[in-house]
C-alpha cells in the first residue's frame, strides 16, 4: 500500500491540457469515468482528466490481473487521472520496431480518445516493467509528442544478463520440477 500511495501522491500534483488516442474499434461505456476497450488496452478515462497512467502487464498477466494486485483504479479516476492498461505482455525487452509500434499505438489511443497527454507516467510489472522502461527510453529520445514525466517498474528482471546466469543455477541445482520448467523455458526464450 505505500507504493500506492506513493503514486497517487506523485499523480496528484498533475495538471493538463487537451489532446487524442486508438485506431481499434472499442466497446465504451458512458459512466464517469467510463471505460473504452479493445485486444490492445483498457482505457478508464476520467471527464476532467489531469494526467494518464500508463501501464503495462507481467509476462503472462493481462489487464484483470493488474486491476486485482495494483488497487488503484478507484483512487486514481477520483484524482482525475486516467488509466490505460495495456494488454502487450510476454515481452522482456523491446525491438527497435516494437518500439515504434508501441509509441505508435499509445499516440492512436491518446488522439482517438482525446486524451490529455501533458501529464504522463508509465509503469509496468515484472516484465512490464522492462517494456515501461525501454519504451520510456525510445520516446523520450525519439520525435514523439509522447513525453513521460516519470516512469516506475516493480519486481522487474532489468538485469538479462543476471538473469540468464540465475537461471543457469537454478537448472543446475535442480530444486523442484517448477523451478526446472520455468528455468528451461527462459533459457530457451
Amino acid at each position: 500500500m505505500k507504493f500506492t500511495s506513493v503514486i497517487l501522491i506523485f499523480l496528484s500534483t498533475l495538471g493538463c491540457s487537451e489532446k487524442t488516442g486508438n485506431n481499434q474499434r472499442a466497446e465504451i461505456n458512458e459512466a464517469d469515468p467510463h471505460t473504452i476497450k479493445s485486444s490492445q488496452y483498457e482505457l478508464v478515462k476520467t471527464k476532467d482528466q489531469t494526467g494518464l497512467l500508463i501501464l503495462f502487464p507481467g509476462f503472462s498477466e493481462n489487464v484483470t490481473d493488474i486491476k486485482n494486485e495494483f488497487n488503484i483504479l478507484e483512487e486514481a479516476t477520483g484524482q482525475g487521472v486516467s488509466i490505460l492498461f495495456m494488454t502487450f505482455n510476454r515481452h522482456l525487452y523491446l525491438e527497435d520496431h516494437e518500439q515504434i509500434s508501441l509509441a505508435s499505438l499509445i499516440d492512436e489511443i491518446i488522439d482517438e480518445n482525446k486524451l490529455n497527454a501533458e501529464n504522463i507516467y508509465i509503469g509496468g510489472f515484472s516484465s512490464g516493467g522492462n517494456v515501461s522502461l525501454s519504451l520510456t527510453n525510445y520516446l523520450i529520445k525519439a520525435k514523439n509528442p509522447i513525453k513521460p514525466k516519470g516512469v516506475f517498474i516493480v519486481d522487474s528482471p532489468v538485469d538479462l544478463l543476471e538473469l540468464f546466469y540465475v537461471t543457469k543455477r537454478n537448472l543446475e541445482h535442480d530444486f523442484s520440477e517448477a523451478s526446472i520448467g520455468e528455468a528451461k523455458w527462459l533459457l530457451n526464450y
